[in-house]
């Protein structure tokens, strides 16, 4: 299966400095970075970011690892546990 890339527009949407999101959460997004994870930040967040509006809600997508993978990796190095619900 060939790999798809989605581009966007430039549609002036802000940069991850630029989202007000907790410290620890920005901080596990560039740590995933970092590593070459690719994670997007998706749903409901996304949404009320375009209206301008402020939510809690934080949903997000990591394309090439499974979660059991990066939940264990997470748990390791955050010092947390991880498990499968």
């Amino acid at each position: 299966m060939a790999k798809k890339t989605l581009k966007t527009l430039n549609s002036n949407l802000p940069t991850l400095e630029d989202v007000q999101l907790p410290g620890a959460v920005k901080e596990l997004i560039r740590s995933l970075q970092g590593e070459s994870t690719e994670i997007y930040l998706i749903g409901g967040f996304i949404r009320d970011l375009i209206l301008g509006a402020s939510s809690c809600d934080l949903d997000f997508v990591v394309v090439d690892k499974s979660a059991e993978e990066l939940g264990k990796e997470l748990a390791i190095k955050h010092d947390g546990n991880s498990f499968i619900l």
